[in-house]
């Protein structure tokens, strides 16, 4: 029974442990894509409501990256705990190196606290 348990422990944190930090990445690029879109405007020339409309569905892209981000940063401790729950809080560590996540996370100079 812990077997079975542990290995499917071990397929969920192999499943969603990658798709974490490449949501993040996502939510990086499309930041970047926007940043790139509105210097080509810029650059090109093009008045400044010129690619409004599609630099408006890449930002909406961008913000539910970032939501679907925080999604699975509220879903990481939680499936912490069905570890203990499962039993196998002896044996096993649930995901990567910041399990709770945002726990390392610290406020920058001059922006105030982090909230939680």
């Amino acid at each position: 029974m812990l077997n079975n348990r542990l290995a499917a422990a071990n397929s969920v944190r192999d499943a969603f442990i990658p798709l974490k930090k490449q949501t993040d990445e996502l939510a990086l690029r499309a930041s970047e894509c926007l940043l790139t879109m509105q210097r080509a405007r810029a650059a090109s020339g093009m008045p400044l409501g010129s690619g409004a409309e599609p630099l408006a569905d890449v930002a909406r892209g961008a913000a539910l990256l970032y939501e679907a981000e925080k999604c699975f940063a509220q879903a990481h401790p939680k499936l912490a705990a069905l570890i203990a729950e499962a039993g196998l809080a002896r044996f096993y560590s649930y995901g990567d190196d910041e399990c709770p996540p945002d726990t390392k996370i610290v406020p920058m100079p001059g922006f105030g606290a982090v909230a939680a």
